[in-house]
């Protein structure tokens, strides 16, 4: 059965005194109790298997950047959560099945019964290399010269010309350059360790298990950002109720000018 957490309305009080302080977190905590729409529900949440520091594991249950900015968005609007851990293949057919209320992160457009919010969270992807190297990349092209770790299927994720390029072969085979493990913690080690030219990552993801693995690891060595895949890639939540999907979007626009949405993404760097 999926681990899941709770998150009440009341609840949030404790969340929001710690970001925005005693005072302003009394008064938000009030309107969130006062302003509650009469359709205010318990809502099951799905997300994606643990990906530091956007999902993941803590001994109070699950967190992180994504985790929070539903939760509190969700809360804004009067609504309860209950988070529930699954792999992204199974994201849609719960939501389908009437599962779940709610399923993060992907991108689309609305169709087919489901209804998607505006971008709630972003991914910065970039190609990280040692200093001491003083590699040269400033497109997707330069990247042939060299090996590089990356997420499992990172192939698909990445613009047409990265997966045109990198795309496994009919046999399921890669280019030799190209190494994707499913574990982005082996991906990191694999890079400090020297063994893969570069890494493919998001940047906040990257100084988060650079900060991490330097307990057990030497991550001292000054590293060049490559900018190299243009624009942030940008995520929605999913929804089977468009008037939770407009109540979601209301929440996120205050999360977002009240300046709760920057003391989250802080919260984790």
């Amino acid at each position: 059965m999926p681990k899941s957490r709770q998150v009440l309305a009341i609840t949030k009080e404790v969340d929001i005194r710690e970001t925005f302080g005693m005072k302003a977190g009394r008064i938000m905590a009030l309107g969130i109790m006062c302003l509650a729409p009469v359709h205010a529900r318990e809502l099951v949440v799905a997300v994606s298997a643990e990906k530091p520091p956007f999902t993941l594991e803590t001994p109070k249950g699950e967190a992180g950047i994504e985790v929070d900015i539903l939760s509190q968005t969700l809360a804004l609007a009067g609504h309860t959560v209950n988070i529930i851990i699954l792999p992204p293949s199974r994201m849609l057919p719960c939501l389908a099945r009437h599962r779940c209320d709610v399923a993060a992160a992907s991108a689309g457009h609305d169709g087919h019964g489901f209804y998607y919010s505006e971008p709630f969270i972003r991914y910065r992807n970039v190609a990280v290399s040692k200093h001491a190297r003083h590699l040269q990349l400033t497109s997707v092209r330069d990247l042939a010269r060299y090996s590089f770790a990356i997420w499992q299927n990172g192939w698909r994720d990445l613009g047409t010309d990265f997966k045109h390029t990198y795309h496994p072969d009919a046999a399921g085979q890669f280019r030799w350059n190209y190494h994707e493990t499913p574990s982005q913690q082996d991906q990191n080690r694999m890079f400090w360790a020297n063994r893969v030219d570069l890494l493919i990552i998001d940047q906040t993801m990257f100084g988060w298990y650079r900060k991490r693995l330097s307990r057990s690891m030497d991550t001292s060595d000054p590293v060049d950002i490559h900018a190299v895949f243009g624009k942030d890639t940008c995520f929605d939540a999913i929804f089977r109720d468009p008037a939770l999907r407009d109540d979601f979007n209301a929440g996120l626009a205050t999360l977002q000018r009240n300046g709760g949405y920057r003391a989250i993404l802080a919260r984790y760097r």
